[in-house]
């Protein structure tokens, strides 16, 4: 049982009783404090016998280590005299290396790479500069001299063991074989300058490359072997170049580059060794660029013969890579290779063809030809192993989309045009059949649908049919492709039958009566697609469960029961293939039913579309064509009751959908928007839809009608805002207000109608009646504005509805009803303070009943937020009822900001009461208390006088509110220092109208309050770091003058003095043994001694700088020196020792 005395009258308690002399129950607390007033002098002295502890084995520490140093100084002092004998016993400690940062070999490398490049660059100049000082004679006996040592030199490295060296003098040997031609040529040795450049260039780089493959033969070494083959690369084409051959010629010559490299892999038999890859490197490019000539030989030249020799080039370009993977036996290399190889020959081919068939076949031919080798590749591809296949294939596709871009460019082009013939349905014919034979069998009939779409499109043009025929063309083919997607769920077919629907309705909006006869197309495909889908749906819920059993079908909703039915009724019914049928049943069932839900859509949003076109074939008036549509519309929404269940969300979607562009209908007929997208919206309400389609039809519908009632709601919500710039201007005539239209009011009571309808079906009625409330605070105001009630009447009921709406919201709980309508009632109620301005009577009594409503919302809300959003409204029209009560008695503003200041003072007294009952609420009401006092500042500029009384008295009001009694110490010291930055800034202000520009003035008062705040924080916590708490202080003091004194001249009292308090605050900081004025102190008086430094420093003569620095630089050299002799005799004396 542990006992205590009690708190509240000091009277032994226990744990179990509590106290026996008052009565209060145990207390845990008390007895927790003493249990620790208990264990706190144990561990006090734990930790001292600690500290002890710590404090020896520090000691010994320090004793271990100075013995340590003895020692050494000892070894070092015997080392210098003379080597000492070492005992046998003895063994002299192991030389640890430093870590190497790089390997032997790695440097190695990069020696012989700089010495082997820089002897190269050595032999160049010597050849292209330095060796014309000598003759012919000793010209050619110095480089043949440096060839021979150079090539001989290898061999006797090898003989060493010295490969790496053998490599580096062979790479030079073999440049001075090739410098040697440069030389032979250059004197013209044998009158071999009289002979083409490049013909001899080549035989230079021929006759190298045989030296390197020799050299090679005999030493084995690697470098001659890349010098062979990178040497060999241009001979062909410097052999050919004399004879100046086309670009045909070149794409050969080329090609037979890449052979050689070819017979180099092929001899070597090194595929996969470096060699190789470098060889296969080449011989790439050579056929690359071989390919690139043939290319621009066939695009520039017409005649056939060139033509096919440049086809040629070409695809014996294609086909040098194909052998090199055939010889590799790569099959991924032959497959993608096989593709380069198929895609060589369309172009060849296509090429020769269209330029012997003349410029009116052309096109034909040459899909012809396209077609011909997918047909080819097809056949020989069967043959082919199926790694091999792909690439083959796979670049037939290629060269057939290619030409189906060309196609369907052409098609739209005589679509557009309307010009065609023949020739487009063969090519669409050719194309389709070429993409039909390469695509695997279940892709055959999307692609014919393609060369379905495409000559649809065609035929019009190319045939000469009248235009109009166009849509019905559109329109069989989207049958045809919904058809197919009913057959095989892909996207293409769906696809089709979107690009094709929409052209069809575009190319027939050109003619009422088109337009009507393609709606009416398009609602029956897509009410057919329905039907067609419940069908399909229904047979694939028969394929899953043997028979329909009692599944009901009904209406268009059948397909979602059937399909539900068809999988669940599975039941026991087996596993394997029958459990499978019933999957792909259930699954091709869901997609068909999905698709004829969108079909159904589409064909349901046709309606509407089509009465309009068939009143505008009918010559009826435009808005009476919209109001058609408008009724089409309401019978989709009729509709959506009628259809079966498993269609009706598609159905709910196209009759939202239908009513969504209500109010586009209104801006095409000239009838009113707002109108329309009210009505749009009482259907929307009508369809008692609880789901997110009905939300995302309302948001564009509200949007709408938002912006079509724009000019009506801005009229009475924003044009009253026109009176902030002519207040007090008298009696207006009129409504005070901006024109209403009479149709938007209307519009509005519609919606009001539908929002009551929407939310009564979803909450009750008293949801609908809070839903309600901000419509119909709309209405009301805006019926008075049509009406043409003189002013004060818009204004007045706007401001007693806005600020009845915030009341009812602060007092009655609306719920989310409060998200809407709090900012329409504040948008009136600022209206009506707005349109009160004219008069001053207005005004104040509009502020007055602001005022009140705010104190009212304050003080009865039913939660925090509006009781605090009632407080700063109600603080808002106090401070403006003040100025405006100053300003009604003619006074200036700066005469005004004083009666604010009172209202300001007034509401902190409030806030200070209302803190003693509600904590938050009066912190907020200070709070504006001190915005109203910032106001009344604000209000005094341009007098400085006025400011700085301002200031004090705000000062005086904070003093006084910090002398509250039962105030908490935190806040007393946070008004004190208030107190005392507003007696600052009043004073700064004061000195400021006196002109005073000494910085001292601003400076040291400001870092009196903020060291006053920081002696304030450091009493209540002790364990503040004086950086926090002084440190601003101090920065504030002493930086300013401190910047004064570095950038001005001059100025030796303020040195002198900034020193002193430097000084000072350094001897302060080390008696109270805190950081920061220690720091802040010295670093201040070390720059203050640092520029009087500098001043001398100028004074002294340019020589003593340099001789310092010599001097320094000097001392530096002999420390080196002196501790690298140290280290060497150090190092030669521990040998000895061993």
């Amino acid at each position: 049982m542990t006992s205590y005395p009690c708190p509240s009258c000091r009277t032994p308690a226990n744990l179990t009783s509590g106290c026996p002399g008052c009565g209060r129950g145990p207390d845990p607390d008390a007895a927790e404090v003493i249990r620790l007033d208990a264990e706190i002098p144990v561990l006090t002295a734990r930790l001292a016998t600690a500290r002890e502890a710590v404090a020896g084995a520090d000691a010994a520490l320090r004793r271990a280590w100075q013995q340590r140093e003895a020692a050494v100084a000892r070894i070092r002092a015997a080392a210098f005299v003379a080597p000492a004998a070492v005992p046998p016993a003895f063994v002299p400690p192991a030389f640890v290396p430093r870590t190497k940062e790089a390997s032997t070999r790695l440097v190695q490398n990069a020696l012989f790479l700089l010495g082997g490049l820089l002897l190269a660059v050595a032999a160049i100049v010597f050849t292209a500069v330095a060796w014309s000082q000598f003759g012919v004679g000793g010209r050619a006996l110095l480089l043949a001299g440096f060839t021979v040592a150079a090539l001989a030199a290898p061999l006797a490295a090898l003989r060493r063991g010295l490969t790496a060296t053998a490599e580096t003098f062979a790479a030079v040997g073999l440049l001075l074989v090739l410098l040697d031609g440069y030389a032979a040529w250059y004197v013209n040795l044998f009158g071999v300058a009289d002979y083409s450049a490049l013909g001899y260039a080549g035989a230079v780089c021929a006759v190298t490359a045989a030296v390197a493959a020799g050299y090679e033969h005999v030493t084995g070494l690697t470098g001659p072997r890349f010098v062979a083959l990178l040497v060999a690369q241009p001979v062909l084409p410097l052999l050919v170049a004399p004879f100046h051959p086309d670009v045909t010629g070149w794409s050969y010559t080329l090609a037979a580059v890449a052979v050689l490299n070819l017979a180099v892999i092929r001899l070597r038999r090194s595929a996969l060794s470096a060699l190789g890859v470098t060889a296969y490197l080449l011989g790439a490019g050579a056929a690359s660029a071989s390919a690139l000539a043939a290319l621009g030989a066939m695009v520039l030249l017409y005649a056939p013969g060139a033509v096919a020799l440049a086809a040629g080039a070409l695809i014996v370009a294609a086909l040098v890579p194909l052998v090199g993977a055939v010889l590799a036996r790569a099959p991924q290399a032959q497959s993608i290779t096989g593709g380069l190889f198929v895609v060589a020959l369309a172009a060849g081919g296509g090429r020769f063809a269209g330029v012997a068939a003349g410029s009116f076949a052309a096109p034909v031919l040459i899909v012809a030809v396209i077609a011909a080798l997918a047909v080819l590749v097809t056949v020989v591809g069967r043959r082919l192993p199926a790694p091999v296949r792909r690439g083959p294939q796979l670049g037939a596709l290629f060269v057939v989309a290619c030409t189906g871009l060309a196609v369907v460019g052409a098609t739209i082009a005589a679509a557009a045009s309307g010009v065609g013939d023949w020739r487009l349905p063969a090519v669409i014919v050719l194309f389709t059949g070429a993409l039909t034979v390469l695509v695997p069998r279940v892709g055959q009939p999307h692609a014919v649908l393609g060369g379905l779409v495409l000559a649809a499109v065609a035929a019009p043009a190319c045939f000469g049919l009248p235009w109009w025929t166009v849509p019905g063309f559109d329109l069989l083919v989207v049958a045809v492709a919904l058809a197919l997607a009913l057959r095989a769920a892909a996207p293409w077919p769906v696809s089709v039958a979107v690009v094709l629907t929409v052209h069809a309705v575009v190319v027939a909006l050109e003619r009422p009566w088109v337009a009507f006869g393609a709606f009416t197309g398009v609602a029956a495909i897509g009410f057919a697609t329905a039907l067609a889908a419940r069908v399909t749906s229904r047979s694939a819920g028969v394929a899953g469960r043997g028979s329909l059993g009692s599944a009901g079908v009904g209406g268009l909703g059948s397909p979602g029961a059937a399909g539900v039915a068809g999988g669940g009724a599975a039941g026991s019914g087996g596993v394997g293939g029958g459990g499978a049928s019933r999957l792909v049943g259930v699954v091709v069932g869901g997609r068909a039913r999905v698709l004829g839900g969108v079909a159904l859509v589409v064909g349901m949003l046709a309606v509407p579309a089509a009465a309009w076109t068939g009143a505008a074939a009918l010559s009826l008036a435009a808005p009476v064509q919209s109001r058609v549509a408008l009724a089409a519309a309401a019978l989709l929404v009729g509709a959506v009751r009628l259809t079966g269940r498993g269609y009706r969300p598609y159905a709910l979607a196209a009759a939202l959908l239908g009513v969504v562009t209500a109010p586009v209908w209104a801006l095409a007929t000239g009838d009113s928007p707002a109108s329309y997208a009210a009505i749009a919206l009482l259907l929307v309400a009508l369809t008692f839809a609880r789901g997110v389609q009905a939300g995302l039809a309302a948001v564009p519908l509200g949007v709408a009608l938002l912006v079509a009632t724009a000019p009506s709601l801005a009229g009475v919500l924003l044009r009253p805002y026109a009176w902030l710039g002519r207040v007090w201007t008298g009696h207006p005539a009129g409504t005070g207000v901006g024109p209403v239209a009479l149709a938007d009011a209307v519009a509005l009571g519609v919606l009001a109608v539908a929002v009551a309808v929407a939310a009564q079906a979803a909450s009750g009625r008293r949801a609908a009646a809070w839903a309600v409330a901000p419509v119909l605070a709309v209405v009301a105001p805006m019926g008075f504005a049509a009406a043409g009630v003189p002013w004060p009447g818009v204004p007045a009921e706007s401001l007693i509805i806005g600020l009845a709406g915030l009341l009812a919201a602060a007092l009655l709980r609306p719920g989310a009803a409060a998200a809407v309508l709090v900012p329409t009632c504040a948008a009136l109620a600022g209206a009506g303070l707005a349109g009160a301005l004219p008069t001053r009577g207005a005004t104040l009594a509009a502020l007055g009943l602001t005022l009140v409503a705010g104190a009212a919302a304050g003080a009865g809300g039913r939660v925090l937020g509006t009781r605090l959003a009632g407080w700063l409204a109600g603080a808002g029209a106090t401070v403006l009822f003040a100025y405006t009560v100053g300003r009604a008695a003619e006074l200036s503003p700066a005469t005004s900001g004083f009666v604010v200041l009172g209202a300001a003072a007034v509401i902190l007294a409030v806030g200070a009461a209302l803190a003693a009952r509600r904590a938050v609420e009066g912190r907020t009401v200070q709070v504006a208390a001190h915005a109203g006092a910032f106001v009344a500042l604000l209000l005094t500029a341009g007098s400085i006088r006025h400011a700085a009384a301002v200031c004090t008295l705000w000062g005086l009001a904070l003093g006084a509110r910090a002398l509250r009694p039962g105030e908490a110490a935190t806040v007393r010291r946070g008004h004190v220092l208030a107190a005392a930055a507003a007696e600052l800034g009043g004073w700064w202000l004061l000195i400021a109208a006196e002109r005073v520009a000494t910085v001292e003035a601003y400076t040291l008062p400001a870092a009196a309050v903020v060291l006053l705040a920081g002696w304030l924080a450091r009493r209540s916590r002790g364990e503040l770091s004086s950086w926090v708490t002084y440190g601003p202080a101090l920065a504030a003091a002493l930086l300013p003058s401190l910047a004064s004194v570095l950038a001005g001249e001059g100025q030796p009292l303020r040195r002198l003095l900034l020193g002193v308090a430097a000084l000072a605050v350094l001897l302060a900081g080390a008696r109270a043994r805190l950081r920061a004025p220690v720091v802040v102190g010295g670093v201040v008086l070390a720059v203050v001694a640092l520029h009087e430094l500098v001043l001398v420093w100028d004074l002294l003569p340019r020589w003593i700088p340099l001789a310092a620095a010599g001097l320094l630089l000097v001392g530096l050299a002999m420390t080196l020196e002196r501790r690298r002799r140290d280290l060497a005799r150090v190092r030669d004396a521990l040998i000895r020792m061993g």
